[in-house]
């Protein structure tokens, strides 16, 4: 599976190759979101710009995986979580954490699939 690049992504997609996460930020109201788009959702502007978020935030939900639909690519168990970073986006990403929970904190790390870097995130130790 091979994940299209557009105009409004390219520029993400090269910086998580150099594993640099960037996020969007609307210069009109400072709203920052994630993924890429043409307009700020916040307030419809097309003055919108990447820049590189900070990499950590906390887990707002997530699921553990124990039967992979694709043995091949993704070994189960796994665990995918929804991570709000510290600017304010929500992502869905893999967890890398022997022991998930809601709350903890997490710092973005790398990994790739397909020929793809994308971001992982692990649960800082408290």
């Amino acid at each position: 599976m091979t994940v299209p690049v557009s105009d409004a992504t390219a520029a993400w997609w090269d910086a998580a190759a150099s594993e640099r996460l960037l996020i969007q930020r609307c210069r009109s109201c400072n709203h920052y979101q994630h993924y890429p788009r043409e307009h700020c959702l916040a307030c419809r502007s097309a003055d919108v710009e990447l820049t590189e978020a900070r990499g950590s935030g906390s887990v707002v939900s997530y699921s553990t995986v124990y039967r992979s639909s694709d043995p091949s690519r993704f070994t189960a168990p796994y665990t995918i979580a929804i991570i709000e970073l510290d600017e304010g986006p929500r992502l869905l990403s893999r967890l890398t954490a022997d022991n998930p929970q809601c709350d903890a904190r997490v710092r973005v790390a790398w990994d790739s699939i397909d020929g793809r870097t994308l971001p992982v995130f692990t649960q800082e130790a408290h």
